[in-house]
């Protein structure tokens, strides 16, 4: 009787741990090597299924390692770090946003640094554009010690740098980009990253002249940076120059304008000349013999009356 009852417990165990076909996948991408593991297993059909299942695993608050949903399937343990670099693979962007913000806000913590190595491990080449935004900031040229609890203090580069080295960690991991980009991310890393301001402009140049291809996702078109074209030299004065004898085109003559009225005169008022008299000879001789006949007439009347007094 018991070894029934046994039996029964076992088939009930078997039962409790059955897994579905997506949660088997999950439990075997996560425990294969993140960087190799095929993921050709997840298809469109049961992409958002295993999506789901990655994600309750892979969440989790940083400072605490807590508040995950999913830590195991049946007696398999699904680690959180595995979750993340597998949705990292797929590129998940809810996951790719979310892990970008945490390395951001705990930045110069061990948390930090393990992410940017998920980042790494994953090859994902979707958040080398994230990354560049911090080739962009003015955070100085110089590291510093950070210490957390009493462990040993933490090295700390600027972040521009930092983010900048991980982007080329990314490429050099990432199949997405040509053998010609990832060689040239290698040996970039090789010539190091000191002094970091020449290193963060080097990062700038790069992100300048393959935004285009990032931003389209044709990430084998991204290629490594090219030297700017310095500014064409100021054009000097030809001395041989001055002995041409430049022909000058004939300019049009311009229209003539027509003269300009000149103002009539206003004519100065006519005064009238006194008319003088014209004493002509006949006229003179005319006024003789009047004045005769006068002369005479009052001699006469002279004599008369003095005669008239003479009387009886």
């Amino acid at each position: 009787m018991s070894g029934r009852l046994f039996i029964v417990f076992l088939l009930l165990l078997g039962i409790a741990h059955a897994r579905t076909k997506e949660e088997q996948i999950v439990v075997d991408i996560v425990n294969t090597n993140l960087k190799t593991v095929d993921l050709s297993v997840i298809t469109s059909e049961n992409r958002d299924v295993i999506i789901k299942i990655l994600r309750d695993a892979a969440t989790y608050n940083l400072r605490d390692g807590q508040n995950r949903k999913t830590e195991s399937i049946g007696t398999s343990y699904v680690g959180a770090t595995s979750a993340q670099v597998i949705l990292l693979r797929l590129n998940d962007t809810e996951t790719v946003t979310r892990l970008i913000g945490a390395y951001r806000d705990t930045y110069g913590s061990r948390g930090s640094f393990w992410l940017a190595e998920h980042f790494e491990w994953a090859g994902q080449a979707s958040v080398i554009p994230l990354l560049a935004e911090d080739f962009f900031l003015e955070d100085g040229d110089q590291g510093k010690i950070i210490r957390e609890g009493k462990g040993v203090g933490l090295r700390v580069i600027p972040r521009s740098a930092f983010s900048g080295i991980t982007a080329m960690r990314v490429t050099i991991a990432s199949k997405q980009f040509s053998d010609e980009t990832r060689t040239w991310a290698n040996q970039r890393l090789i010539q190091g990253y000191y002094p970091y301001d020449k290193f963060r402009a080097d990062m700038r140049v790069w992100w300048k002249q393959n935004k285009a291809a990032f931003k389209a996702g044709n990430y084998d078109a991204v290629k490594p940076p090219q030297p700017e074209s310095p500014p064409p030299p100021p054009v000097l004065p030809n001395p041989e120059d001055s002995k041409l004898v430049i022909p000058i085109p004939p300019s049009a003559k311009p229209t003539p304008k027509p003269p300009t009225p000149t103002p009539a005169s206003i004519p100065a008022p006519v005064v009238a000349e006194a008319v003088k008299p014209n004493h002509t000879p006949i006229q003179w001789s005319l006024w003789g013999g009047i004045a005769a006949v006068l002369a005479a007439s009052a001699r006469w009347l002279f004599l008369r009356g003095r005669g008239n007094r003479r009387g009886p």
